[in-house]
């Protein structure tokens, strides 16, 4: 019988891989509209600040790339049975 796990390393502490940059990336997409909207919504009005979406975006992207950079590696091994 064959051994049905699955062993995944993160990038190490200290780098930051293409799978973080991706994941910050959706991350920061997603995020900061639905915000942004969000708290329009709040006041009463629909009005996109594309420059505030965009700062909000990218403060996120950046936030997310620091927090993974400074998270030690782990070792994630999963059971596909």
């Amino acid at each position: 019988m064959a051994d049905n796990t699955t062993t995944t390393i993160t990038s190490e502490w200290g780098t930051v891989n293409l799978n973080d940059f991706i994941h910050g990336l959706i991350l920061a997409t997603l995020s900061a509209p639905l915000t942004i909207i969000y708290d329009s919504l709040q006041k009463g009005d629909l009005n996109f600040d594309w420059k505030n979406i965009g700062t909000v975006a990218l403060l996120g992207f950046l936030s997310y790339l620091i927090k993974k950079f400074f998270t030690p590696s782990q070792t994630i091994t999963t059971n596909n049975n």
